[in-house]
């Protein structure tokens, strides 16, 4: 499972009460105010400059060290300018679930101001919009982590999306003053959970000490397969040839099935007109059921009906030859054929056959 990562804003009622005093007026990133506005038209509420981020040293619940500087912050708004074409739905969730019925908005925009990264984002869903601003969504848990897309381009960091939670991941873990961060970062990167102070300037909370910095571990590298003898990590690419090898072995299995019914009309174990309800019954069965068919059917005798009862020509009641015994095998010959090419053999199939054979041998014989 990927590891998961939360960073966690919590606001007192105060805090986010604020966002609606500030819902159609101007607003100042440098005091955090952030703007609330519904639209009607549409019936969804637009958030913007809500603070989901910033600049740090903490460690995460493994203890591991990680430093985010503003640099990083830059980066995670490149990276969502720049993969808008190939990730352009950037969500916002209720808990940090795979679920799309847990999404209640989409991104809009990443900005830089100062130390934090900022969010502009849209609710689509009119009851998110109405318990945010009464106050009920105030933690913020973002997501932030390592993509790559179809053609094997990696991008990190980038900025996934961000999720109203109720308590922080690593709540109990680590003392928190009323108002902090946590984040975690979503595969495939190292970094867990793990708890900052988010300052407010109006505020004169002194930020506490950060531990001392370890090395940063590298993206996990993708994992590579072999295709038709050549080496490759698309897993599209993967997937198609999957798919051929099931399409060809479904359909080798059901030429299989049809060619058995067909040969046992062929050897006189079954009546033409069984043919079609042997063939459905054979594709029914799973591949022990079909193989205790194929026994049944092996050592199963010619049908009486089907026996050779003549002795060289075929008589009419006054004892007159109608039909020759050469013409009569080849009408027999060319009619085992033609129930081949009805059960859907193809053309290489049916020549295999013995009846096809047994069929151009008489035609030759005609001739002379």
């Amino acid at each position: 499972m990927p590891v998961m990562s939360t960073q966690t804003v919590l606001e007192t009622p105060e805090r986010n009460k604020k966002a609606s005093i500030y819902a159609f007026g101007n607003y100042s990133s440098a005091n955090f105010a952030f703007a609330f506005e519904r639209q009607p038209d549409t019936n969804t509420a637009a958030v913007r400059n809500l603070p989901v981020f910033r600049a740090g040293t903490f460690a995460d619940s493994a203890g591991a060290v990680q430093t985010w500087e503003v640099d990083n912050l830059q980066e995670m708004v490149d990276n969502f300018a720049a993969l808008q074409d190939v990730f352009p739905n950037v969500p916002v969730r209720l808990d940090h679930t795979r679920s799309v019925q847990s999404i209640v908005g989409y991104m809009d925009g990443l900005r830089v101001d100062g130390d934090l990264l900022l969010a502009d984002f849209t609710f689509t869903e009119p009851e998110a919009a109405d318990r945010w601003e009464r106050g009920s969504y105030r933690s913020r848990s973002s997501e932030i982590g390592y993509f790559q897309t179809n053609e094997g381009d990696g991008h990190w960091p980038v900025f996934q999306g961000f999720a109203f939670v109720d308590i922080p991941a690593v709540e109990g873990l680590y003392a928190k003053s009323e108002s902090t961060i946590n984040f975690f970062t979503e595969a495939p990167m190292p970094t867990t959970s793990s708890t900052i102070p988010l300052v407010d300037p109006a505020a004169s909370a002194v930020t506490p000490e950060a531990p001392e910095t370890a090395e940063f571990t590298k993206p996990l590298v993708a994992a590579k397969f072999t295709v038709n003898g050549v080496e490759t990590s698309d897993p599209v690419e993967v997937q198609a040839y999957i798919a051929r090898m099931e399409t060809f072995a479904k359909e080798q299995n059901e030429a299989a099935r049809s060619s058995f019914a067909a040969k046992l009309v062929e050897d006189r174990k079954l009546i033409a007109p069984q043919l079609e309800a042997m063939t459905e019954f054979a594709l029914s069965l799973d591949d022990a059921q079909f193989s205790k068919l194929e026994n049944v059917f092996s050592s199963a005798a010619v049908l009486p009906v089907l026996e050779d009862h003549s002795a060289g020509t075929i008589t009419n009641p006054n004892g007159e030859s109608t039909i020759s015994d050469l013409d009569q095998q080849i009408a027999d010959a060319e009619e085992v054929v033609q129930m081949h090419t009805r059960a859907g053999l193809t053309e290489d199939q049916v020549k295999a056959t013995s009846s096809y054979q047994k069929l151009a041998a008489l035609r030759l014989e005609q001739t002379k």
